[in-house]
């Protein structure tokens, strides 16, 4: 919706695009990794998934303050 309606700056558009696309695939292997570390009781994935959780919740804060339109839904969907 916003990349069709409203107007960003040149170059803007493709780096959030290519943030949401780095979140959708870094989520589910940091779930999938605690989940196996949790029910096999290792440290190694549980590590993995621990190391992970940073850039995902800068990604996070990115979106819920600093891309260039935040909107309420955004918001809501990451606070």
């Amino acid at each position: 919706y916003k990349g069709a309606e409203l107007p960003y700056p040149k170059g803007t558009f493709g780096m959030e695009l290519t943030f949401l696309v780095l979140w959708a695939v870094c989520e589910p292997v940091r779930i999938f990794l605690g989940s196996k570390g949790n029910k096999t009781e290792t440290g190694g994935p549980l590590m993995l998934s621990i190391l992970l959780t940073a850039p995902l919740l800068a990604l996070h804060i990115y979106y819920m303050l600093g891309q260039t339109y935040v909107l309420n839904i955004d918001q809501f969907l990451n606070g």
